[in-house]
């Protein structure tokens, strides 16, 4: 039997990366090899801007990924979706059935259904979430099998704006040729890679810092009950350090090598002798900013910090 093998690929605002994994008898996924491409202001804030040089970056990548597994090639992709775009929307749906039945996969099935058929202005929604499931007023987590004549689901709509969906579409079906296979959701598939289901439960943030987004994600309760992205990220901190009369390139190298959140920290000798000081200064306030703003989502998602048993970075 040939060996199934699958490619994901996510696009960012920094770089477009590849990778190849082949899936064993188990169902366990072994990577097999990873390739990313660098780009700079074709993609904003997880959004493709420049269709034509997109296209290009990502067929760079899949070429690379394809050389790996000569002479077979690549027909369809899995695309993570992320960016400034990505929010989370609470909504209420109820069943009222006419006597007490058993709750079945279809009824809950059904309910899902209209959550993904929620109308919402210049937005998709993406992928939906339990937040909170009732059955006659009482709170459970697995709701079929269960008696009962009333259902009161609370979802979490995962949306984003149709513009990205269709910027995703125009680049890897219309310009590339290939099959959009299926796409996920980066911080909730994040989040099932990274997270233990008892950390879940007992409450924990998941922080994901990118170039031009942070991603927060909060669960509570063993689900999802925050999630936004913030619009800085660490080329916030580069394009600060350009200040100091550095190209964007020079500052981005000076930040990955000597850069601290610890203004008064200087870095190892470095023959042109920057002044890591003043770079510093930039590097702690920003990095400041964007931790207060962090720490603001807990207050949004209806918490307080001592009810969040840790947080991921």
């Amino acid at each position: 039997m040939e060996e199934k093998i699958i490619i994901a690929l996510e696009i960012g605002s920094s770089k477009i990366k590849g990778a190849t994994g082949s899936v064993g008898p188990d169902g366990a996924l072994n990577v097999k090899a990873v390739e990313e491409e660098p780009i700079t202001d074709i993609v904003r804030y997880g959004c493709i801007r420049n269709i034509v040089e997109t296209a290009q970056a990502v067929r760079n990548v899949i070429s690379r990924l394809e050389q790996r597994e000569a002479p077979r090639k690549v027909e369809g992709v899995y695309l993570s979706l992320g960016g400034r775009s990505l929010s989370a929307q609470s909504v209420d749906i109820e069943r009222r059935l006419a006597s007490e039945t058993i709750i079945t996969h279809d009824i809950i099935e059904d309910i899902t259904r209209e959550a993904l058929d929620y109308a919402m202005n210049e937005r998709s929604i993406v992928t939906v979430t339990p937040r909170e499931l009732q059955v006659d007023g009482k709170a459970t987590r697995k709701p079929e099998g269960e008696m009962g004549s009333h259902i009161l689901a609370r979802l979490n709509l995962i949306s984003c704006r149709n513009q990205l969906l269709r910027n995703l579409s125009v680049v890897i079906e219309e310009r590339l040729g290939l099959k959009i296979m299926d796409t996920f959701v980066r911080p909730l598939a994040l989040a099932d890679l990274v997270l233990l289901n008892d950390e879940k439960k007992l409450g924990c943030m998941l922080v994901d810092f990118g170039a031009e987004t942070t991603t927060v994600a909060i669960y509570r309760g063993g689900v999802l009950v925050h999630l936004a992205v913030l619009p800085m990220g660490s080329r916030n901190i580069t394009r600060d350090i350009t200040t100091l009369n550095y190209l964007e390139e020079q500052a981005e190298e000076l930040k990955r090598t000597g850069g601290s959140a610890f203004p008064t920290l200087e870095a190892a000798y470095s023959p042109v002798q920057p002044d890591f000081v003043a770079i510093n200064n930039y590097v702690s306030a920003r990095a400041c900013e964007i931790i207060i703003n962090i720490c603001e989502q807990i207050k949004y998602a209806g918490l307080i910090p001592s009810k969040l048993s840790l947080i991921h970075i």
